[in-house]
């Protein structure tokens, strides 16, 4: 059965490129990001993996939609997410939805090279 929604999410993903009206029309796009999202869902309930596939829907959805209604999406996924992760795991700690507390190193300018940031520009007394 995961087998079976992870291939319709594929497929209904990928046919939205191949499909000209969503790249021209946004209330189509909106139509086919809702689909995407739908079989997704589906996903999320057989398998807390699908939980990894929220990250790039939040770029789809801020892509695609107004402002607005992108960020209420992107908002709308994450609680989703965090709550399809803890219904598979059978608890919720705050970890769940923060993430881990501290950032692994990062190569961009903001955090001043690889080291981790500190909050501190350029990563100034770090």
């Amino acid at each position: 059965m995961t087998a079976a929604a992870a291939a319709a999410c594929g497929l209904v993903y990928a046919a939205g490129p191949l499909l000209p009206r969503v790249r021209s029309s946004r209330p189509v796009a909106a139509w086919w990001l809702a689909a995407v999202g739908t079989v997704w869902l589906v996903l999320l309930a057989l398998s807390p993996d699908a939980v990894w596939m929220a990250f790039p829907l939040y770029f789809l959805q801020l892509h695609l939609l107004p402002r607005r209604a992108g960020l209420a999406a992107v908002a709308a996924t994450a609680a989703a997410a965090v709550t399809g992760f803890a219904a598979h795991q059978h608890s919720f700690g705050p970890a769940m939805a923060i993430g881990p507390r501290s950032a692994p190193p990062s190569p961009s300018p903001w955090c001043g090279g690889t080291r981790p940031c500190t909050g501190r520009a350029n990563g100034a007394g770090a």
